[in-house]
């Protein structure tokens, strides 16, 4: 072998060591740039952007199924059912009914509400043959029910924020949140907003004392016409003993309704139902004839 032969040797042995050294130091493929969505400015301007979305509101009718999570006394586990079908009507502004099916009875959970009153009913004996109703004008907040019909308008868009003065604007890492304060400066509602669709994802309800009465998680939201839907919405009831009871709605399927009529909005008969109570100034008032 003469020396050109050598050195050409050489020369390709080097190219193939430095061939695997850069191999071996290739680049690292960056991580996804995460989008980062400023906030409103003020509480006034993100109580206008809600405000907007509620005005976007129309009429649909909406089919899918639930969940339920509840602890029971003596139990220390919760006790969890499967709610097979579940249907809800909803007209702007006032008007909500929503059917789930429990033990076999397709009406077995009825919660609505019109223009002038509101219900919650629990017919199987499995969950409590309860029925509880009132009348809007009596009201101060029912919104300590776990699936009470307040809280499903809210979970729709609609939520009261007429009243810029008694609300606060802070921010977190793209979220906003949303306080509204009684007259005492307490807080009693708090609404997170997920800046880059500003989207509701959770409200929170508090007593005088500051602690957590309800929540209400919402999430998967679907386009439909000029408004969105969370097909997802997962109510949160905490008890004294710091276990939580949970409802979950999943909406299967979302459709825009032309009319719907008066009657899914009428408040249904209290008869055959073993606890009836009216709400009063959000209290409980058993009514006559009860048990």
């Amino acid at each position: 072998m003469n020396s050109h032969e050598k050195s050409l040797i050489r020369l390709l042995s080097a190219v193939m060591a430095l061939t695997v050294v850069l191999a071996g130091c290739a680049p690292e493929q960056p991580e996804p740039v995460k989008r980062i969505c400023p906030g409103k400015a003020s509480a006034a301007e993100a109580l206008a952007t809600l405000k907007k979305y509620s005005m976007q509101l129309s009429r649909f009718i909406a089919y899918g199924e639930g969940r339920a999570s509840f602890y029971v006394e003596d139990k220390d586990k919760p006790q969890n059912e499967r709610v097979p079908a579940v249907k809800l009507w909803f007209d702007p502004p006032g008007k909500v009914r929503f059917w789930g099916e429990v033990a076999f009875n397709r009406r077995g959970l009825d919660v609505g509400s019109n223009d002038t009153e509101f219900w919650f009913a629990a017919k199987p004996k499995e969950i409590g043959n309860t029925y509880i109703w009132g009348l809007w004008s009596e009201q101060e907040r029912i919104d300590n029910i776990l699936l009470s019909p307040g809280v499903l308008r809210q979970a729709f868009g609609l939520i009261d924020v007429d009243r810029a003065e008694n609300w606060s604007l802070s921010s977190a890492p793209n979220e906003d949140v949303l306080t509204q304060n009684d007259e005492q400066g307490r807080p009693v509602k708090r609404i997170y907003i997920t800046n880059c669709d500003y989207r509701v994802r959770r409200i929170e309800y508090l007593d005088t004392g500051r602690r957590i009465t309800a929540a209400l998680e919402l999430a998967d939201y679907k386009d439909l016409d000029q408004m969105s839907i969370p097909a997802k919405m997962k109510f949160l009831n905490p008890n004294d003993d710091g276990t939580v009871n949970t409802f979950e709605i999943i909406l299967k399927s979302i459709k825009p309704a032309d009319t719907i009529k008066d009657a899914v909005f009428k408040r249904p008969d209290t008869r055959g139902f073993k606890e009836v109570y009216r709400m009063v100034g959000g209290k409980a008032i058993e009514q006559p004839g009860s048990k």
